[in-house]
């Protein structure tokens, strides 16, 4: 057996095989109390650290493929960290007050820094963390005077490290990474948006890999099941050869049938869609044999900087992806800022729970300013092709019926300025909260189209954050209450004559997928990496079928036995496909 086996959460899918190399090899921070005329000696060697630091940033960020563009906004944030007055001033004052050394000075002030972040209830904050710590790495690197020289390996090699910032990943040769595996970060981390977007395996938040593992160490990357194995045995090295193999092979024959259509076993057809965040992503889009845009996430051009989009920016941006994608389909979010994602200006609320306070439609209805700026871009922008326009976290009727005030007034203003918009763009909303799933009658008699958001969906309906990992375990997808308020919605949309969409992360879990189907949702939204995956598994069930065993798991009130039904229904169908994908659903009953 291998000496340790080590687990994390599997963010980007395949079999690796092959030797560790530390991208950040753990070193020794000099802890050295100094006389107090080395102060401005040793100020001075931060400062300086600090400025070669943002130099190479600003290299690396000129050197970032037109592929991966949108990472070169996190380069910038990362540029901007290292002249922040909170790292080096509070650096600073150490160095002064405490009479720490420079190096020392900087790793209390990023193991505050990060503290604090990761102690704040909002993830993409505590995400932030990892931004702190790898810039706090770089200027260590640079303290230190003995940087070692980039490792050219002349065979491909595993990069471990703490965490992996883009810069980071640049600096690496990509065409020899085998796998990433990082001790933090999580399926938002830049570590797993790198790697979904190179298509290189990673697993990441594995628990002891800095301690366990060395340079030069033989291991497997198992990222299909998030396990990484240190110094594996002749059994072990040869089942993940198979392993690796056949899944190089199954991804190979998902992808090169990509662009048929999502068809089942007896007939039924199912539109598979992308998810998007950036302009960037229009080619994978393309690629991947998506029939549409599910769902476009607006709020990355608002997290990029200091400065809020003007309307002809965002302008330029929707319209650019709807004219490059026409004549499919793209469903623009209005922007969904608080819980997971935070405007600058939004932080000055500290708000004590931001997943239940001002955010996505709540927030723009507040601000209208800021909302007309964007309803005023998309409605310009539908006329370059097909788009709609979709409402985060709606929760009553009320707020649809603002909001289509709202868009009514805009148009108005738009045609007394002589600028062309669509003025009848389809406005759908975004079901996540348990009162729209009770409300979705009346909703649906409001909107052309529902999108349920199962992500924060099963979040509210079960009262869990799935990052706590203290309730992590409570997450249950094929739970009575989810399983049942997805037919309500379902059924009240179809009632009414509109379609449904699901955009969340039960779109391409295999089990969800089948009872999805069963129910009869319209449209399934994925990553675009995801999309030929859907299409495979879908061509691969029986419609039929899927609406007996959605029927069998509503009538139980026992979510064990939900999981095992759907299980054993499946398992012979989709023996291979279950092989290959990570599952929510708890395959031990």
């Amino acid at each position: 057996m291998a000496r340790t086996i080590l687990f994390g959460i599997s963010v980007s899918p395949g079999v690796s095989i092959g030797k560790i190399s530390f991208t950040h090899p753990a070193g020794n921070v000099e802890e050295r109390r100094i006389a107090s005329e080395e102060t401005d000696t040793e100020t001075e060697r931060l400062t300086t650290a600090a400025a070669a630091v943002r130099k190479d940033l600003a290299h690396a960020r000129d050197e970032v493929p037109d592929a991966l563009a949108e990472h070169r906004e996190v380069i910038s944030s990362h540029m901007l960290i290292c002249q922040d007055p909170k790292l080096l001033k509070d650096a600073t004052r150490r160095i002064r007050e405490e009479r720490l050394c420079a190096s020392w000075a900087l790793e209390k002030t990023v193991d505050a820094l990060c503290a604090t972040f990761r102690n704040m209830e909002d993830p993409y904050l505590r995400d932030r963390a990892q931004d702190i710590r790898a810039v706090g790495l770089r200027i260590q690197a640079k303290l230190s005077g003995n940087t070692p020289p980039a490792r050219d390996h002349a065979a491909p090699c595993i990069h471990v490290a703490e965490d992996l910032s883009p810069a980071d990943t640049l600096d690496l040769k990509v065409d020899r990474i085998l796998a990433l595996v990082t001790a933090e970060g999580g399926p938002t981390s830049h570590t797993a948006i790198l790697a979904r977007s190179l298509r290189i395996p990673a697993v990441v938040g594995v628990t002891g890999i800095l301690e366990d593992a060395h340079d030069d160490d033989f291991v497997i990357v198992d990222a299909l099941r998030g396990c990484v194995y240190i110094d594996p045995d002749e059994k072990e090295l040869a089942t993940f050869a198979r392993r690796q193999e056949d899944y190089i092979a199954w991804e190979w024959k998902v992808r090169r049938n990509a662009a048929l259509p999502a068809e089942t076993l007896d007939g039924v057809r199912v539109d598979v869609q992308a998810n998007m965040e950036t302009p960037g992503e229009v080619d994978a889009v393309k690629a991947c044999g998506a029939e549409g845009v599910g769902l476009y996430r607006t709020e990355i051009s608002y997290l990029r900087g200091h400065a809020l989009p003007d309307e002809e920016q965002l302008y330029a941006e929707y319209a650019a992806v709807v004219r490059d994608l026409a004549p499919r389909r793209i469903v623009f979010r209005t922007l969904d800022v608080g819980a997971d994602k935070m405007l600058h200006a939004q932080t000055a609320l500290k708000e004590p729970n931001p997943a239940l306070g001002l955010r996505a439609i709540r927030f723009c209805l507040r601000h209208q300013n800021i909302f007309r700026t964007q309803l005023r871009a998309m409605l310009r922008a539908g006329v370059h092709g097909n788009a709609a326009l979709m409402l985060p976290m709606i929760s009553g009727l009320g707020e649809v019926q603002a909001v289509r005030r709202i868009i009514n007034e805009v148009s108005q203003e738009l045609t007394a300025e002589g600028l062309p918009h669509e003025p009848d763009m389809p406005v759908g909303i975004m079901i996540e909260v348990p009162s729209a799933v009770f409300m979705a009658d009346a909703l649906a008699r409001e909107c052309d189209f529902f999108s349920i958001g199962t992500n924060d969906l099963v979040h509210y309906l079960l009262a869990i954050d799935r990052i706590n990992k203290h309730v992590s375990y409570l997450h249950e997808p094929l739970h009575p209450a989810v399983v049942r308020s997805l037919k309500r919605i379902i059924d009240c949309a179809h009632r009414e004559g509109i379609g449904v969409s699901v955009c969340g992360e039960l779109a391409a879990d295999p089990y969800c997928l089948a009872i999805l189907l069963g129910m009869g949702v319209d449209v399934l939204s994925a990553t675009p990496r995801s999309v030929p995956g859907v299409k495979h598994l879908v061509r691969n069930l029986n419609a039929e079928a899927c609406t007996e065993l959605a029927h069998s798991v509503l009538m139980t009130s026992d979510v064990a036995a939900a999981n095992r039904m759907v299980t054993e229904a499946l398992s012979h169908s989709l023996h291979e496909e279950l092989s290959f994908h990570t599952t929510m659903i708890p395959t031990n009953g």
